[in-house]
């Protein structure tokens, strides 16, 4: 699951933002992504926070909202939120009475003090190359929490990333070539994505601020809320800076 990041908004406009990760391809080219795998983190990430069925949940960045579902599949009162009205359209086919979702920007508040549980998955955060915008969307996560709820926050662990980082990687899906590119460049990771589809050549590219375990220090502290503790990895093995592929923040308010 290392290369599940991304899954929704943009450190630039939303015209930029919706042409990628509102695109069918931005679908094809992860759809070879293990599935069974993310539902099983879903299932420990249940068993890790026990939230109970009268508890609200918020999947912040959700994308298509498939993990969601999936956790209202388990009798979970779910909410997805996301910037894309193209990616929520694939949800909206699921809604029912406890699973709902919203097409806001991260950095806005939905409902004050209304959620027991919010969850940031796969790298879906540090979209906006200036702190300041980074920092409103922990701040909007502490308005939409009750009172000892928490923030579950997964982010990659820059150090690892980089020693482990592919410049370059070709992946066929559906006859589509698509070349991906990945660089560390002025604090940013940006990954490019180039293909041909019925004679016709796209390029994309997604963007991530490469935030630093000291950086989400900074905006923790900032934001008001409490760390719980760091895991480093997605079989909830404590964080260690030089080892851990991971940087998944478990906060309070």
């Amino acid at each position: 699951m290392n290369n599940l990041i991304h899954t929704s908004q943009n450190e630039k406009t939303d015209e930029h933002f919706n042409q990628w990760f509102s695109s069918p391809y931005f679908h094809i080219l992860y759809k070879h992504q293990n599935y069974q795998e993310v539902q099983h983190f879903l299932d420990q990430l249940v068993d890790f926070l026990q939230p109970q069925p009268h508890h609200k949940l918020l999947d912040l960045a959700c994308g298509k909202g498939k993990h969601a579902i999936y956790l209202s599949k388990k009798g979970l009162d779910m909410t997805g939120l996301d910037i894309s009205e193209n990616n929520l359209r694939y949800g909206q086919k699921f809604a029912h009475e406890r699973l709902q979702f919203v097409q806001q920007d991260m950095r806005e508040p939905y409902q004050e003090n209304h959620f027991d549980f919010i969850l940031n998955l796969f790298t879906s955060f540090g979209f906006y190359d200036q702190d300041t915008e980074n920092q409103k969307v922990l701040d909007a996560v502490h308005t939409m929490l009750k009172p000892g709820g928490k923030f579950f926050l997964d982010f990659i662990n820059p150090p690892v990333y980089e020693r482990n980082l592919i410049p370059y990687e070709l992946s066929v899906v559906q006859n589509i070539k698509f070349q991906v590119t990945q660089k560390v460049e002025n604090g940013m990771l940006t990954k490019g994505i180039h293909f041909n589809d019925n004679g016709q050549d796209f390029h994309f590219e997604e963007s991530i601020k490469l935030l630093s375990y000291d950086k989400f220090q900074e905006y923790i502290e900032a934001s008001s809320l409490r760390l719980l503790q760091t895991l480093g990895g997605y079989d909830f093995s404590p964080f260690e800076e030089a080892d851990s592929e991971r940087m998944i923040f478990v906060l309070e308010k």
